[in-house]
Formats: structure tokens, C-alpha cells, sequence
């Protein structure tokens, strides 16, 4: 069987082999790992290192006196050096799974994967070809979603701060919410919603019902009322989804970029959502005590459920969380995208057509149930998927996310008796104010690296100090551009 052996080296260091084959120098390890560290060279300055199972780890010491500025980091696939873990900043053991992936990326972020150096230990990359070839592919996808953010912040980012602006500029009411007392229900879009309406109803001052933006009508059809809405997308389809608030005065948790009804805004109680990852979210932070900061999530359902595990620590019920393709329509009904959909069904494209359709164009879906699924923390331990028995396919599951039949929901909440929460409101500052927030943003250390993420990235990593000057003044002819378009809509 192969394995690995522990043994001393010509010079007394501990050293080990693979199936007869050396990881390190038998005759001095640590001079080995000083000669491969000093050649390897980088052409960006780098924020992390991360070297691919180094094994006893010799070549931690030299990484960090080469690179004295840098986060030094390891990813292992053998678990027999796992007490030289605390040679390095973070160790991750890698699985062939989402959660690899996913851990990776909440621990370092987009901007510092983008400024990473990765190296491959020789002798084991030659010894454990497989695993390495798994490892590399990981972060290949790994690399390639932090740069498609990367690209997404730096076309969206300005995008953002105007609409930022906008929000408080059409808002009265801002607010935050307090710690709720009770149970709390996140209404989702998906179909298995429809047969859980009822015992909803049934149950309703029980809990604090939020609903994402796409769910609100199915609620609202039903004569349910949530306590929230929560909406956390800038397209068309998101604003169209909020229209039913021209009627309800619900109040509305919105991000930066939410596209909203200037009426919507001007009517009800504003609660921003402050993903404190640019600087546009610091154009909200003067106006509101304890404002809600939440994270970025490629679902709303996503950002609510994290909103929902901070404000309460009761548990969290997820309705219509279905993350998967539906045999018929592929949303709680009445659904607006349905509604507008349907005016182009007719006898040669029927309606079935188009839910076959969105059956195989499910990719996204599969996206979101793979970040559910890989939710490991504590808290996640508080978080139920209800659904009525037989609405879910019995192979859809969400890792460690338990799933509940509605009749249990009913059971939990059989001693609660009725729901406590508090949304704080503050009338909004002048718009004077807001003014001056804005100048001082502008002025600010980290304008030029929020608003032009990708540029600035680009330019910090840049060695030769006259391609640097160069690409300094692009991003200046950029921002004056932009700084045009601000005051435009501060004007108007």
C-alpha cells in the first residue's frame, strides 16, 4: 500500500518519502527548499502566496523573509502534515467539492485571489499528479469567479454610487432593525411555496415573515402581509417585481444597487443593506444608528438568509427555497416575469414550450443550491427548508440544511405565541448633508481603488514605476469623467 514514511536526513532533519519516493532532500531539506525559493521569481507584487502541499514544510521560512509583506497560505491534500500547519497564515485541506471552492473564496476574497501566487511544491506535485491536477482545476474556477466580480464591480461599481445617491435622495424614512423575538419565515418564489400558503396564514403572528422581492406577490395574492421586503437586484424585472408596494405600506431592505420606484422609496420605511465591500455603502452609514450590514450573495434568497440568522436567534424557515427546475412553472404564482411572459404564449410556442425552456436553462439555479449547500457555520444549524411532502425531489438536498415537512413547521412553533421585533426609523438628514458625504468620499484614500477595482488592481501590481505612472493617469482621466456624472445627479 502506498504511503507516506517519516525518516531523518543526512543532516539529522526530518524528512519523508511517498511510496519510496522522496517529498523532500534526503541530505538537507531545509537547503532544498531555501535554493527552489530563492529562484522562483514573480512578475506582479503580490498580496498572498499559496504553495500546493509543501509537505513538511520547509520552504514556509524562506517564502516569508522573500515576501516579508505577504499573507502566506497552503492548500494540502494529505493529512500526514498536519501538525506543520502552524507554519502558515491558513491551511486549507482540499476536498473534491463545492466547499473547497467556497471556503477559499470567503477566506481571501476577490481582490486578493486576483493578487495571489501560486506554486506548486515540486516533488509532491510530481509524486501526487492527480491531486494537483484537481487542485489547479479548483482554483482555475476559483480565479476565474474572482475576476468576473472583479469585472462585474468595476463595470457596476459607479453604476451603484449614482443609485446610491438616488435612494437618498427619494427616501424620507430610513431605518434598522432590531433584534426580533420569534421565529422568522423567509418567503422564497419557488413553486413549493403555493402548497405551504396556507399554514403560513395559519401561523402568521407567529413569526417575522420577510419576503424577497419575486415572492411578494404570492404572498400579498394570498392576503398575507410580510414584515419585510428584501430586494437586492438592479434589473428590470426586480423593480417590476416591487410594484405591488405602490399599495402596502411594507417596509423595504434594499441594497446599493436595488432598483426602486422613486414613489416606493418616498412611501415607507427604507432599510439599506450595507455590504460594507465598497464605498458606496459608506454613503448610507452617517444617516442610520446600527444600520443592517449584510453580505453579497449571487441569490437574494442568499443575503436574506444571512440577514434572517443575524437578527434573530430563533430559527430561520425558508418557504419556496426549491433551487431546482420544476416540472411546470418555475415560480409561485402570481409571478410578474409569468404575468408578462404569458403574452407571448400561443398555439405554436404554448406555454409548456417555455417551461421546458426554463427547465434546461437551470444554471444559475445550480449555482445558488451549491452555495447553500456548502454551508458548514454554526448558525446554519438553526436553518430549515419547509416544503409539503413530495413538492421536492427527495434527491435535492442542501448539504447539512435540514429539510422539514410543513406539518413539523407547525409543530416547532406551537409554544410561540405571538412575534416581537423593531424597526428604528430615522427621518432623513437634509440633502445638504449628503452633499458634503459625497465630496469627502470623492477625496478619499480609497475612491480610485472601490470605483475602479480592475485599473487599480492592475496598477498596484505593476513593478516598473513608468507603466505605473501610465496607468495612474488612465484611471485619472476615468475619474474626472465619472466625477462629471456625479454632479449631474446631485443637480437633478
Amino acid at each position: 500500500m502506498n504511503s507516506i514514511v517519516f525518516n531523518n536526513a543526512k543532516n539529522g532533519l526530518l524528512t519523508c518519502s511517498y511510496n519510496g519516493k522522496p517529498l523532500h532532500s534526503m541530505y538537507n531539506p531545509q537547503n532544498e527548499a531555501d535554493r527552489f525559493i530563492q529562484q522562483i521569481e514573480c512578475n506582479f507584487i503580490p498580496k498572498v502566496i499559496c504553495i500546493i502541499e509543501p509537505c513538511i514544510s520547509y520552504c514556509a521560512a524562506p517564502l516569508r523573509k522573500k515576501y516579508s509583506n505577504c499573507k502566506i497560505i497552503c492548500i494540502r491534500h494529505q493529512k500526514d502534515f498536519s501538525q506543520f500547519d502552524n507554519l502558515f497564515d491558513k491551511v486549507f485541506y482540499y476536498e473534491d467539492s463545492v466547499n473547497f471552492e467556497n471556503q477559499f473564496f470567503d477566506y481571501l476574497g476577490e481582490e486578493q485571489i486576483c493578487s495571489t501566487f501560486f506554486i506548486n511544491w515540486p516533488n509532491s506535485a510530481n509524486l501526487f499528479i492527480n491531486e494537483t491536477t484537481r487542485i489547479w482545476t479548483a482554483l482555475k474556477k476559483i480565479l476565474e469567479k474572482a475576476s468576473s466580480i472583479l469585472y462585474t464591480h468595476e463595470v457596476f461599481a459607479k453604476r451603484w454610487f449614482l443609485n446610491s445617491i438616488k435612494i437618498l435622495k427619494n427616501a424620507k424614512t430610513l431605518g434598522t432593525i432590531k433584534k426580533v423575538d420569534s421565529p422568522v419565515v423567509i418567503a422564497c418564489s419557488g413553486p413549493s411555496l403555493q402548497n405551504c400558503l396556507k399554514i403560513l396564514e395559519t401561523n402568521r403572528k407567529k413569526v417575522f415573515l420577510i419576503a424577497v422581492s419575486s415572492g411578494l406577490s404570492a404572498l400579498l395574492q394570498n392576503n398575507i402581509t410580510p414584515d419585510l421586503v428584501i430586494s437586492t437586484d438592479g434589473g428590470f424585472w426586480a423593480k417590476k417585481h416591487l410594484e405591488p408596494l405602490l399599495q402596502y405600506d411594507i417596509p423595504l431592505a434594499i441594497c446599493q444597487e436595488g432598483n426602486v420606484h422613486p414613489q416606493i422609496l418616498n412611501n415607507r420605511t427604507i432599510i439599506p443593506l450595507i455590504y460594507n465591500d465598497g464605498i458606496e455603502c459608506k454613503l448610507f452609514i452617517p444617516f442610520i444608528n446600527n444600520p443592517v450590514f449584510a453580505k453579497r450573495n449571487g441569490t437574494v434568497s442568499g443575503t436574506a438568509a444571512e440577514l434572517a440568522l443575524e437578527i434573530t436567534d430563533y430559527p430561520v424557515y425558508a418557504f419556496g427555497l426549491d433551487l431546482c427546475p420544476s416540472k411546470g412553472p418555475q415560480h409561485a404564482k402570481p409571478n410578474l416575469n409569468e404575468a408578462y411572459n404569458s403574452l407571448k404564449d400561443n398555439r405554436i410556442s404554448p406555454l409548456e414550450c417555455r417551461n421546458t425552456r426554463s427547465r434546461f436553462n437551470s444554471q444559475s439555479l445550480s449555482i445558488y443550491h451549491d452555495w447553500f449547500e456548502s454551508r458548514t457555520e454554526s448558525k446554519w444549524n438553526r436553518f430549515y427548508r419547509v416544503s409539503k411532502a413530495g413538492d421536492l425531489d427527495k434527491n435535492n438536498k442542501l448539504g447539512k440544511i435540514k429539510d422539514i415537512d410543513i406539518s413539523e413547521f407547525e409543530i416547532q412553533l406551537k409554544n410561540i405565541k405571538e412575534t416581537s421585533y423593531e424597526i428604528e426609523k430615522y427621518t432623513k438628514k437634509d440633502n445638504k448633508d449628503l452633499n458634503l458625504i459625497i465630496k469627502n468620499l470623492i477625496n478619499s484614500e480609497n475612491w480610485l481603488k472601490n470605483m475602479f477595482p480592475m485599473d487599480y488592481l492592475t496598477y498596484q501590481k505593476i513593478q516598473d514605476d513608468s507603466q505605473k505612472q501610465q496607468k495612474l493617469n488612465e484611471i485619472m482621466t476615468k475619474n474626472n469623467d465619472f466625477i462629471k456624472k456625479i454632479q449631474r445627479v446631485i443637480r437633478g
